[in-house]
């Protein structure tokens, strides 16, 4: 779907250009940051993103520091939030980070076993530059034009997060403030290499590594007991049809979907509707079905009780990718469900 159907606006220019006009003229009810001013309007809130609809709509029509990433290296807004850049915005993009990146590699984060995925899958971004490692371009420019496509661009969005949290003090004053951060690197390396490839294995392994970090600087900043994080995701993306068949040994292709399908005569007829459905049964053990990230719980402590360390890491990131990251936020609800909770309220 195209971004004019979005939060493309004519009537809202980015500050010093770089991308298409936005805001969130469109956008129709309420938001988190709505609800929490009108319990009391002094609470504040900060958006950032790469896209600039990862930035302005979790926040909806509210007049509040949004940033997104533009095509020449820098973060800016558009006209419908201020008329210039503040102080702390302008000084980051002084860094020059995006920049920076000219020349550099993406390289796998862990040794090369650690990854089960070929690195030779040539469907896999159009057919070219499908092997690490993923080098940058020499030149500055374009380094910054191509960020997007590469993890670099998740650092960069939460280090802005970060210097917004202390620059306006956010989270400090009288009344409780959001922050709301939008990675969108997964989405771009999804596309391109798709859900099968060792691309979207290290993203994920770094945006683990990238969150914890952050909410660990967080953490220094303000009290993590006044601190209430919640976890998102957004859409996946389908396998590569070549690449699933090549793994899985099943029929798999392209169709082109251009002309209307004959609804009514031949093999694409509609055929019932079905109106009864199966009921499925949940009959995990408690503190599984208790888990929000569905680990297998006792399948990994199993193994951590066994003196099995890899073998319970492996076991614990086929359900939960980013283990690191949900081990700081979680809420320990396996243990108020648990059957010795109970008994000696071990959990």
């Amino acid at each position: 779907m195209s971004n004019s159907f979005g939060v493309f606006d004519q009537q809202a220019p980015m500050i010093g250009g770089g991308g298409p006009p936005a805001s969130p003229f469109r956008f129709r009810g309420g938001t988190l940051i709505d609800w929490m001013r009108i319990h009391d309007r002094r609470s504040r809130a900060l958006s950032v993103s790469r896209k600039d609809r990862g930035a302005i709509l979790p926040l909806g029509r509210a007049h509040q520091s949004v940033y997104w990433y533009a095509a020449d290296g820098r973060f800016t807004t558009s006209t419908y939030y201020a008329d210039t850049l503040p102080d702390w915005v302008r000084a980051f993009n002084a860094r020059h980070e995006p920049q920076s990146y000219a020349g550099k590699a993406w390289t796998l984060l862990l040794p090369d076993s650690a990854y089960p995925e070929a690195d030779s899958a040539p469907y896999a971004s159009n057919g070219r530059g499908y092997v690490f490692p993923h080098v940058m371009p020499s030149d500055p420019a374009a380094a910054a034009r191509v960020l997007p496509a590469v993890p670099f661009m998740d650092q960069g969005t939460l280090d802005l997060a970060l210097a917004g949290v202390q620059a306006p003090a956010l989270g400090n004053g009288p009344a409780t403030d959001l922050l709301a951060i939008s990675l969108s690197t997964t989405d771009a390396v999804g596309h391109q290499y798709g859900p099968d490839s060792r691309e979207i294995h290290d993203q994920i392994l770094r945006v683990d590594r990238m969150l914890g970090q952050f909410l660990d600087s967080l953490y220094k900043l303000r009290d993590s007991n006044t601190v209430i994080v919640a976890l998102t995701g957004d859409h996946g993306v389908q396998p590569i049809p070549e690449v699933y068949h090549l793994l899985t040994d099943k029929p798999a292709g392209r169709v082109d979907v251009t002309p209307l399908a004959d609804l009514l005569h031949g093999r694409s007829r509609t055929g019932p509707v079905r109106e009864q459905r199966p009921v499925y049964v949940d009959l995990l053990p408690p503190c599984n079905a208790g888990c929000p990230a569905g680990e297998n719980i006792q399948a990994w402590l199993a193994h951590a009780e066994a003196g099995r360390q890899e073998q319970a890491w492996r076991q614990l990131t086929s359900d939960n990718p980013m283990p690191a990251n949900h081990g700081r936020v979680c809420s320990h609800t396996c243990e108020s469900v648990g059957n010795r909770a109970k008994r000696d309220s071990a959990g």
